[in-house]
Parts: structure tokens; C-alpha cells; sequence
């Protein structure tokens, strides 16, 4: 009897928030959980263990490009349904729920907020095992923003309860940042900061930099261009082990290729590159995430780089942190 009425209950919310078709109100559901990059998979076992459910393992989100280590963008848990809509509270306010149904119907539907908030709640159904790969291989960029989306809000909402207000990086840069009150300011230098967090074998990192905006600049923003840039202030601005004494220096490794891509953030043109850095003389090496800004209101670049070092251990959640930090900036 309680499953049922829950399921109703489910069917219900569902069929308000389809037509509504709008967010709940979140006063109204209580906060998610869920460990960072982790996506609830409510399938039977049958479909799991099903060349679907390999192609969900192996195939769809599997690596994250720019890592030295092959780590995928999520880390799936299996739960049968039965399971689910038996189990306690914590499984229903996992930020991240995908739910897989064979039925006739065919396609992907999206609820926000159904059980918590911010959460991300995808069903798809098809009427066998290869529909269901082909909608998910069709859909599967779509869903990767999607879920990556309620990430960054589950992830900036921690880290801004942890914030404090950076007066230095405002007046200096003009900009408005959530940095955490465990980061601190390592490097200032006129339009430049290096600003880490040190724990036990691991180092987050993140540089803001700024140039004047040149109508060659804009006409050369491409990989080489942004590249040049971080090479010149990294190894102007970030030592290695030996202070730069023995020309140990931060660089862009020179045998992995970066990624480089355009987009928007704040109605600001972004260019995003993410590659593998180095310290020349040196065995120090990890990952990182650059944008850059084109803020045309202020005539400049604004560049933000976040760079980890944690040898021997897995680098995405560092990464996306850096990253987080990254996105919360505020152009004046």
C-alpha cells in the first residue's frame, strides 16, 4: 500500500511539473546529497548487466579529456527500482537520479527538483535495449549539460557557505569571486593573483590575470594565442620546488594537445582550454582549466586558470572545485 501511494504521489508531481513546466518551488523540498560527479541509475539488473548498460560504463561520459589519468565525468551507482521506491530518504535526494524504463514509448524527460534541490531527475524509456542506446547515444551531450548543470549549483552552493568576501581581488580586478575561506593569496602582482589551497600531498590552484584588450588581440584570440599568454605568466609567476632557480617553471605540456573551445558566460564571450601543465627540471605535472574572458566592457581579457597537484590520486573532483570557484566570478 505505501508503494503505491508513492508511486502515485510520483506520478503525480510529475504530471504538475510537466505542465506547469516550470521549476517547484524549492522552499518546498528539502536539500540533495550525493558525492560530487555521482549519478543515481535506477535500471533493472537484467538492463545493467546488458550491452545498454556497458555502453553507459564504457562508452557514454567514460573520459574526461585533459586528466593524466582516465577518469569519466560521473561515477554511476546501480539501483534496481524495486530498491529504489523501497529505499529510505537519502536515495530520492540524490542531486543526480536516471531512471531507465523499456516501454513503448520512446524518448527523455527532465524534472527538476522532484524530490530535492537542486537535483536533476532523467527518465528515459524505450522498447528495447538498442533504442535505449541509440536515445542515449543521441541525447547524450544534452544530458551531460544537464547533469553537469546541477552539479555546479550543488558544488557553488557548499563552497559559497565556506566564502568570505575578497576585497583585494575586487579592487584590483574589478571582478567578484566566491573563494573559499580555506584559499589564500599566495602572489599579487599588479593585474595578477595566484591564489591555492595546500593540503597533505594535494595543491588546488588558481591564477587571475588581466590584459588590455588590442584589436590584434581579437583577431588572434585562438589556441596558440591563449596558450602564449598562460606560458608567459606562469613562468614569470609560478616557481617550482627551487623557486625558479634552476629554471623550474609552470608549462603547458608540450606533447598533449589541449582542448580549446568558445562559448558564453555572464553575455560574455568565454574561450575555455584544458590541458596537462608541467614544471620544467622537474617531476611535477597535473591538469588544468583556463578561461578566458573577453570583457569588452572594461577592454580586456580577463583570464581564470585553475591547476592541481595531487600525485597518485584522482584529479576530476580537484578539478571541478577549481572550476566551481571559476564560474562563480562577477563582472563590474
Amino acid at each position: 500500500m505505501t508503494i503505491n501511494f508513492r508511486k502515485l504521489c510520483v506520478l503525480l508531481l510529475a504530471l504538475f511539473v510537466s505542465c506547469a513546466n516550470k521549476k517547484k518551488d524549492r522552499k518546498l523540498t528539502p536539500p540533495s546529497i550525493g558525492e560530487t560527479n555521482s549519478i543515481i541509475v535506477v535500471a533493472e539488473t537484467n538492463l545493467w548487466q546488458s550491452m545498454f548498460g556497458e555502453f553507459m560504463r564504457e562508452s557514454m561520459w567514460a573520459e574526461i579529456y585533459g586528466l593524466p589519468q582516465k577518469e569519466p565525468h560521473f561515477d554511476l551507482m546501480h539501483v534496481t527500482p524495486s530498491d529504489f521506491e523501497q529505499g529510505d530518504n537519502k536515495i530520492f535526494k540524490n542531486k543526480a537520479i536516471l531512471r531507465i524504463v523499456q516501454s513503448d514509448y520512446s524518448g527523455v524527460k527532465f524534472f527538476e527538483d522532484l524530490y530535492s534541490s537542486p537535483q536533476l531527475y532523467c527518465e528515459i524509456t524505450a522498447s528495447s535495449e538498442q533504442d535505449l542506446i541509440e536515445i542515449l547515444r543521441k541525447n547524450s551531450e544534452h544530458m551531460l549539460k544537464k547533469f553537469k548543470a546541477v552539479e555546479f549549483e550543488e558544488k557553488s552552493i557548499q563552497l559559497n557557505n565556506i566564502s568570505k568576501k575578497n576585497s583585494q581581488v575586487k579592487r584590483a580586478l574589478n571582478v567578484k569571486i566566491d573563494l573559499p575561506r580555506t584559499y589564500r593569496i599566495a602572489t599579487e602582482r599588479e593585474n595578477f593573483f595566484w591564489i591555492r589551497k595546500d593540503n597533505e600531498n594535494v595543491s588546488l590552484n588558481l591564477m587571475l590575470y588581466s590584459i588590455p584588450t588590442k584589436s590584434q588581440n581579437l583577431k588572434s584570440l585562438d589556441l596558440k594565442f591563449v596558450s602564449r599568454k598562460r606560458d608567459s605568466i606562469s613562468t614569470s609567476f609560478v616557481p617550482g620546488q627551487f623557486g625558479g632557480k634552476r629554471g623550474d617553471f609552470m608549462i603547458i605540456e608540450p606533447n598533449y594537445k589541449p582542448s580549446f573551445t568558445q562559448g558564453f558566460f555572464e553575455n560574455l564571450i568565454v574561450y575555455e582550454m584544458r590541458s596537462l601543465w608541467k614544471v620544467k627540471e622537474t617531476f611535477m605535472s597535473g591538469p588544468f582549466v583556463n578561461y578566458c574572458f573577453v570583457d569588452k566592457k572594461n577592454n580586456r581579457l580577463l583570464f581564470a586558470d585553475g591547476f592541481v597537484y595531487a600525485p597518485s590520486k584522482r584529479k576530476r573532483d580537484y578539478l571541478f572545485e577549481l572550476e566551481t570557484i571559476i564560474r562563480s566570478i562577477k563582472f563590474f
